[in-house]
């Protein structure tokens, strides 16, 4: 008898584990489902550990981040539906932003040079009486920069895949249009966006070409691409935009226009009316001095990496086209640490090749004028400018 029950007892209890593990694996299906106060072994599990406390909220980033941000409601007709299929890319690093002046800071050259280095590279422009000086790495997070200098609005300009700097005139017709970066690259230049009505611009040439403004141009100004110090030995005067650079910016502030190896891939563009020719910089620097035409404009090219110089002059003087070159060095200058100065050929006349001004300076006749002329990579040059020209090197 006992071990009939001994027997029974044993597969009693392996029918009752059997059973309690069949409930076991119910209960904890449809807790899984449904969600349970318990673990899978029908325990209460330990307590959650409270969420460690992330880096506090800095409202200026916050703003900074908000204003950054736009929604660009770009129209969807064939036209810009065929310019956004050909972007190189639509993922940059940041989404597309626009950037007001008055969103940096602006101070005199002698506040703003404890903060620059003088040979920093900056994009300075001059309209009527008032100069204000771009630092790269200011321009270098947003690359657009939306100002009012002597009364006019511009579009301060800068894209690092073409080392382009350019500075622009914000109005079209009698329309003043704000400016951002669309984040996108077309033939390797920048694409821009206008918040008045989303059309999209092309940087390096200033052509919009999808939107409301297809096929509109915007005007180009005449701006330097030089260091601090040369800026700010020759505009005293000047204020500067002063930001800090973000995200990565220092390495998208990178002008190489002034570096020997670098500038090999580029050249400066001269725009006089719809003729537009670019002049390879090794080439320029090799002969010092370029004298040539761009359309029925006679022009001299000036580069030289050691001084920090790039200057387009007209050499149109008094309605006569003149020939000009570099001064011999015993000419001019006596002082090692003066410019070089250009000199007419056949003629008594000097000027200053940094800034074009008579030498000397109560001379009778009139200064240089400047021309429109920015860097650009020579490889890019034909994809942005179709009809314009290359300068040949000197002989062929």
């Amino acid at each position: 008898m006992s071990a009939a029950l001994s027997g029974f007892s044993r597969r009693g209890r392996e029918w009752l584990r059997s059973s309690a593990a069949l409930v076991r694996l119910v209960v904890v299906t449809v807790l899984a489902h449904f969600g349970a106060p318990h673990d899978a072994r029908g325990q209460e599990p330990a307590p959650k550990q409270a969420p460690k406390p992330g880096p506090k909220s800095d409202p200026q980033q916050d703003a900074e981040r908000q204003r950054t941000v736009a929604v660009v409601p770009v129209a969807d007709d064939e036209a810009s539906r065929k310019f956004k299929a050909e972007f190189e890319t639509v993922k940059l690093p940041w989404e597309p932003a626009t950037l007001a002046v008055a969103e940096l800071s602006t101070a005199a050259a002698a506040v703003a040079g404890q903060r620059l280095g003088d040979d920093e590279i900056v994009l300075g422009a001059t309209v009527g009486t008032e100069s204000r000086a771009y630092p790269i790495r200011t321009l270098a997070t947003d690359e657009v920069v939306n100002d009012v200098l002597g009364g006019q609005p511009i579009a301060v300009t800068w894209c690092i895949v073409c080392q382009t700097p350019i500075v622009y005139d914000r109005k079209v017709g009698d329309r003043t249009l704000t400016f951002g970066n669309f984040r996108a690259i077309w033939r390797g230049s920048m694409v821009m966006y206008d918040v008045e009505t989303a059309s999209l611009w092309v940087q390096a040439s200033g052509v919009a070409r999808a939107g409301a403004l297809n096929g509109q141009e915007l005007a180009p100004r005449i701006a330097s691409t030089t260091t601090w110090r040369q800026w700010r030995d020759e505009h005293p005067a000047t204020t500067v935009a002063l930001g800090e650079s973000k995200r990565g910016g220092e390495r998208r502030a990178r002008n190489r226009v002034f570096d020997p190896k670098a500038a090999e891939g580029l050249g400066v563009v001269v725009r006089a009316g719809d003729a537009v020719k670019l002049f390879p910089l090794a080439e320029v620097a090799r002969r010092r001095a370029v004298v040539d035409q761009v359309g029925d404009l006679p022009v001299v090219v000036l580069y030289s990496e050691e001084l920090d110089l790039l200057q387009v002059f007209r050499r149109d003087v008094g309605g006569a086209a003149i020939e000009l070159a570099i001064a011999a060095r015993g000419a001019a200058p006596a002082n090692a640490a003066d410019p070089p100065q250009l000199a007419e050929v056949g003629g008594p006349r000097r000027w200053r090749a940094d800034d074009g001004k008579p030498v000397p300076a109560d001379a009778s006749w009139p200064a240089l004028e400047r021309v429109v002329a920015f860097p650009m990579r020579i490889d890019l040059f034909a994809g942005h400018f179709p009809t314009g020209k290359v300068a040949p090197p000197k002989g062929r």
